[in-house]
């Protein structure tokens, strides 16, 4: 039986990590929420993930995710776009209003490309130095805008 023309499952998923684990969710009948539960990740992980904040995912995030969707890591991993390809640029141009939300992360910020609400997020880390670090996240609720910087304990 010649099957160099079947179609292969993974030929039909979609060229961003966002959507794709979107349609490996949806094909596994899952919440976020369930997917969250079954990766042992939060909630705003996955939803950082499907809304294109992440772009490209730590190794054990990725392990996780693979693991509860049923998939190799590899299929995830393909689609993801290293740090320094997702900012570039437009990270420097963004540097002020990402020092801005770091100062003040509850006040209301718009998106400079359309002036529709922004959508922060803050996480405290720590490096392999464990030297403390905040992340900051911002994405437009509208549109593309996104922007994104870690900042050590000096800024």
């Amino acid at each position: 039986m010649d099957t160099s023309r079947r179609p292969h499952l993974l030929d039909a998923l979609p060229l961003t990590l966002a959507q794709r684990v979107q349609v490996l969710r949806q094909r596994k009948h899952l919440t976020q929420l369930g997917l969250a539960e079954k990766a042992n990740l939060s909630l705003a992980a996955i939803r950082d993930i499907e809304s294109g904040l992440d772009l490209f995912l730590a190794t054990a995030v990725r392990l996780k995710l693979a693991r509860a969707l049923g998939i190799n890591p590899g299929v995830l991993k393909v689609v993801e776009r290293p740090v320094d390809d997702a900012g570039g640029d437009d990270a420097a141009r963004h540097l002020p209003l990402l020092i801005q939300v770091l100062d003040d992360p509850e006040a209301g910020y718009t998106c400079p490309d359309c002036s529709e609400r922004l959508v922060i997020r803050c996480f405290a880390r720590e490096d392999m130095n464990e030297t403390p670090m905040t992340e900051v996240k911002i994405h437009c609720s509208q549109c593309l805008f996104r922007a994104h910087h870690t900042f050590s304990q000096g800024r």
